[in-house]
């Protein structure tokens, strides 16, 4: 059994809440690529008012890329990694993840932690 405790440092929160905002802006823009090819459709088969709905998907995009801060960072950060047998365990103040530890594609270090980057279907940004 390995574990891994500590203080999160500065330079750690700053890099997670970054990739948190780069992937729901991502995820935002899928998103609001499709309700807005919808609106499209509908502003040039039916009516012109239905581009008043672009409103709300712009505001969507744009609230999306907002850097998390304080207690939000919560739902992100990591207190502790387990690695018992096969399996690595992420767990923080609200929340507890597992994967095997052999869907592990490889560790990136950076200045002051480490990065466990997954293979593609198990993906998370809060092995680090």
């Amino acid at each position: 059994m390995v574990e891994f405790l500590g203080d999160l440092s500065g330079d750690y929160k700053r890099y997670t809440a970054k990739q948190q905002a780069k992937y729901n802006f991502l995820a935002s823009c899928i998103v609001s690529t499709i309700i807005t090819i919808i609106i499209i459709i509908l502003s040039i088969k039916v009516h012109w008012i239905f581009v008043v709905f672009m409103v709300p998907i712009i505001f969507l995009m744009i609230c999306s890329s907002i850097i998390p801060k304080g207690k939000i960072l919560d739902y992100v950060l990591p207190t502790q990694i387990i690695i018992i047998n096969n399996l690595i365990t992420c767990k923080g103040k609200k929340f507890c993840t597992t994967k095997e530890l052999n869907c592990v594609k490889k560790v990136i270090e950076k200045e002051n932690f480490y990065q466990i980057i997954f293979r593609f279907p198990y993906k998370d940004l809060r092995f680090i």
